[in-house]
């Protein structure tokens, strides 16, 4: 956005210094019309005035065509992002959910290491969220409310708890 921003104002700057060099194309002509003699130098100069503002401009143009395409294709990657992170959530919701069934404290280090498994997928969650977040501010747009990852962290916490007290083992 800074950098469209930029090309935006380069690009007015341009139009703004063209009419000067409008201007100073105009005293070339008088020279011309009055046959004085001016240097090679100065007519290069006239002519490389008279050629680099509609070049800037053109490259301007291709820049913010270019910067509006790549914001179009990374804001098609947010949303992408967006779906898969709610669709992960929804995976662990019903993965947890599933934990009830766990009844059996012979088998506490086994339902621990998969509760620790799930734990680390939702830590993950949270940092993907977190960043999706950052993406969403940098686009500006609003934050994605995740309300279901919020309410995975608080279902799975008593299963934690639970399962890590039932095998011995520390958080």
């Amino acid at each position: 956005m800074q950098l469209k921003e930029y090309v935006s104002n380069v690009a007015a700057q341009v139009i703004e210094l063209d009419t000067i060099t409008a201007a100073v194309i105009k005293d070339y002509d008088i020279f011309d019309e009055f046959l004085y003699s001016i240097s090679n130098e100065d007519v290069h100069a006239k002519w490389t005035a008279a050629i680099y503002s509609g070049k800037i401009l053109r490259m301007a143009k291709e820049a913010a065509k270019w910067l509006d395409d790549d914001y179009d294709s990374l804001l098609k990657v947010q949303q992408g992002d967006l779906t898969a992170l709610s669709d992960q959530v929804d995976s662990a919701t019903l993965t947890v959910a599933g934990m009830v069934a766990f009844t059996e404290l012979e088998k506490a280090a086994d339902v621990a290491a998969r509760v620790k498994k799930i734990w680390k997928t939702v830590k993950e969650l949270q940092e993907q969220s977190t960043l999706l977040n950052k993406r969403q501010k940098i686009f500006g747009l609003p934050m994605a409310q995740n309300e279901a990852l919020n309410r995975l962290v608080k279902d799975i916490e008593p299963f934690k708890n639970l399962w890590f007290t039932a095998a011995g083992k520390t958080k």
